[in-house]
């Protein structure tokens, strides 16, 4: 659960898209490190504590921190804070060709791609494994010249399935190769015992997010995907690629049509349903689960490894689908999803023809990215962590490091003064939730130990067996945790992400280095719009822990129910009431869409925490702290949490975000919290004729 996720463009079924796509085009999770202000932070930070940095020359951003000149001082703040904050700013944003949404996000992500790009440089020159397996990529006369034949053994292998058993098998490879399946599975911790490993399998097989295939307003792009579907099996030389790409887009039709929304994807108790293998087989018999499972590695799990099925009545009636499709349908599925997963991994004919889709009919992007930049991308979705501890040596000191964890020790005080003072938790309930508060696992920076590359294979002339020997390690590394402790410090992103998350089943919060910069946090700016910055993150991923998923799970991480009846209902009736805001907010919407409330809730209520407890760990920082320039100020504080979110989007980006992504659109996600808050009306001078004022006994405090 993260402050941000956008993704330039949906990320298909194949584990490969997802890991290779993910990395090159989403715009601020997997970014690449933090660039040109050769470290803003390393310049300013003395390594003092936080409570006695004080506001001197020098910021980043303006004189203290925050870009007057950019706000639009025309704008009542009460009929859309987010324009009167940052309107002169955003209007005068030009989205680069290359992108489907500009922001603080990307423009931080351009800034530290800047500088993974000259690491990588570096290590290419010293003949690391890093710089070899970017070589291979950077390599185009070699890729060029090989164009599909690094993948034609597996386009071979597609056109011999004949039976079920060939089809599992090849499904089963998905982990470890561009092959796909019409599945998810993978290994990670099992919600109901957190120390230990489970095996989790998924509904899949979709190349769209799912309300593509069915709402009339994407009606369009369902028939570009389908001319899409053609182009890429043409290029792989595939039969009647015209014909195969109407009947492989009548498949994933079906199958779309049994999947679990988004929405309902964010229930982790309907998410938790545990059954055997055999259990598995005779429910979903359509599919041979016991080929997967033995050709994947995963036929004799040890006695503590839980198999638990997720989208369990999807996963049921796609493998229905899939035992009554015909094979030549089945094979061309897979031919399709294997060239879109291989395609960044072979000539530029593939790739341009994935991006013509994906990046411009869906996200109204205009060209690819510089190569170097896919470069990175690349680096970070195979060699992440090596690529992270290079970064952090070289760009992330220690006083860093030190710095943000005083602030998240302030914020967590704060958190523990608000849950103490909350007038509609029990005092059973409320007491359990200061415990959990005070066992969350808080980690900055980077992770406590790196993972070790040395085994992986690397050929400088070899990209795609790269790629594949990559995965292959990979899967490699998860299958050998089976049966063993859970490693609670093995992080889900990598430290030169501009991100941070929450952990729910680890009850563990994660700060990479990356996001420790302006405008997220400069200590020569003013510390209020550092508390707006940097502090609303912290106290957002805070409350992702109590929010309508994370307080499904104990102080232990444990998934497991430890409110009373009455409390839920409290907490039902104040989510439910704050989730009505954003489904009729309008502002910046396009028209004839809407927030699906029920998909960003989470995020919502951890958006409203995160202000809220930032705003009183920062009036506490102002009565402690030793400075005669540390004098309140709201208004600075307010401003450096609306700064933050800047943004301009591409119609075509904002509607598959309001269809896919768990976060509102960033003008939702100022403009409504603030909204609920009484400092803010008071701040302002916002008064009941202003656009978005909402009255006294309409405004939500949860937490």
């Amino acid at each position: 659960i993260s402050i941000s996720y956008s993704p330039s463009f949906p990320i298909p079924n194949s584990a490969v898209m997802q890991k290779d796509l993910l990395c090159r085009l989403k715009v601020a999770v997997l970014l690449s490190a933090s660039c040109s202000f050769t470290g803003a932070l390393g310049l300013y930070l003395t390594g003092v504590s936080t409570n006695r940095l004080q506001y001197r020359s020098g910021a980043v951003i303006g004189d203290w921190g925050f870009r007057v000149s950019g706000q639009n001082s025309s704008m009542p703040p009460g009929d859309n804070f987010f324009n009167y904050v940052s309107g002169t700013y955003i209007d005068k944003l030009k989205i680069p060709g290359d992108h489907s949404t500009w922001g603080q996000f990307d423009i931080l992500n351009e800034l530290t791609q800047k500088q993974v790009h000259d690491l990588l440089e570096n290590e290419k020159h010293a003949g690391t494994n890093v710089g070899k397996f970017y070589e291979s990529y950077m390599d185009v006369d070699r890729l060029e010249t090989l164009d599909v034949a690094p993948l034609q053994p597996t386009l071979n292998l597609i056109a011999s399935i004949n039976d079920s058993a060939d089809f599992a098998t090849m499904a089963a490879q998905e982990p470890v190769g561009f092959l796909p399946s019409p599945f998810s599975f993978g290994i990670g911790a099992d919600d109901r015992h957190p120390d230990r490993y489970c095996v989790m399998i998924d509904q899949g097989g979709l190349g769209l997010p799912q309300q593509y295939y069915s709402d009339p307003q994407f009606a369009q792009k369902k028939a570009a995907y389908r001319n899409h579907i053609a182009v890429m099996l043409r290029l792989a030389r595939w039969p009647d690629p015209e014909d195969a790409s109407r009947k492989v887009l009548a498949l994933e039709d079906s199958i779309a049509a049994v999947s679990w929304t988004p929405a309902q994807m964010r229930d982790p108790v309907a998410l938790y349903n545990p059954m055997t293998l055999q259990e598995l087989q005779t429910a979903a018999s359509g599919f041979d689960w016991m080929t997967l499972f033995r050709v994947a590695g995963l036929e004799h799990l040890p006695a503590n490894v839980s198999l638990i099925v997720q989208a369990k009545s999807a996963v049921i009636s796609i493998a229905k689908i899939i035992g009554a499709t015909n094979y030549t349908v089945l094979r061309a599925w897979a031919a399709f999803h294997t060239v879109s997963s291989a395609s960044n991994s072979l000539s530029s004919r593939f790739e341009n023809a994935t991006f013509e889709f994906f990046g411009k009919t869906l996200e109204g992007e205009e060209k690819q990215s510089d190569r170097w930049k896919r470069g990175v991308a690349k680096l970070n979705a195979y060699m992440g962590e090596a690529v992270g501890k290079s970064y952090v040596s070289r760009y992330f000191p220690e006083k860093n490091k030190r710095a943000m964890e005083d602030l998240t020790t302030q914020l967590k005080h704060a958190f523990k003064l608000r849950l103490e003072s909350n007038a509609w938790l029990s005092t059973k309930s409320k007491a359990k939730a200061l415990v959990k508060l005070q066992k969350m696992d808080i980690q900055v920076g980077y992770p406590k130990k790196f993972k070790n590359y040395e085994d992986l294979v690397v050929d400088e002339s070899d990209l795609f067996g790269n790629v594949e020997r990559a995965l292959a390690f990979s899967w490699k590394f998860e299958v050998s945790r089976l049966g063993k402790a859970v490693d609670k410090d093995e992080w889900e992103m990598l430290p030169h992400e501009i991100n941070a998350y929450n952990m729910p089943n680890f009850n563990q919060i994660v700060f990479p280095a990356g996001i420790l910069q302006p405008p997220f946090f400069d200590p020569a700016a003013d510390m209020a719009v550092n508390f707006g910055g940097i502090g609303v993150v912290i106290g957002h991923e805070m409350s992702h822990g109590f929010d309508d998923e994370g307080r499904l799970y104990d102080e232990n991480g444990r998934l497991n129910n430890w409110w009373s009846d009455e409390d839920t209902k409290k907490f039902q009736e104040l989510s439910d009431t704050y989730g009505d805001q954003f489904a009729k907010f309008r502002q910046g919407i396009p028209a004839g869409s809407h927030i699906n409330s029920n998909l960003t809730l989470g995020e919502s209520i951890a958006d409203l925490g995160g202000l809220n407890i930032a705003l009183a760990a920062y009036h506490n920082w102002i009565q402690n702290a030793d400075s005669t320039r540390a004098e309140k100020n709201d208004t600075r504080y307010f401003l450096g949490f609306g700064q933050v979110w800047a943004e301009k989007v591409r119609e075509d980006a904002m509607r598959n975000q309001l269809v896919s992504d768990p976060h509102p659109p960033a003008i939702a996600r100022v403009n409504v919290p603030t909204s609920n808050m009484q400092e803010w009306y008071a701040t302002f001078g916002v008064e009941n004729t202003s656009e978005n004022f909402r009255d006294a006994s309409a405004r939500v405090v949860i937490w």
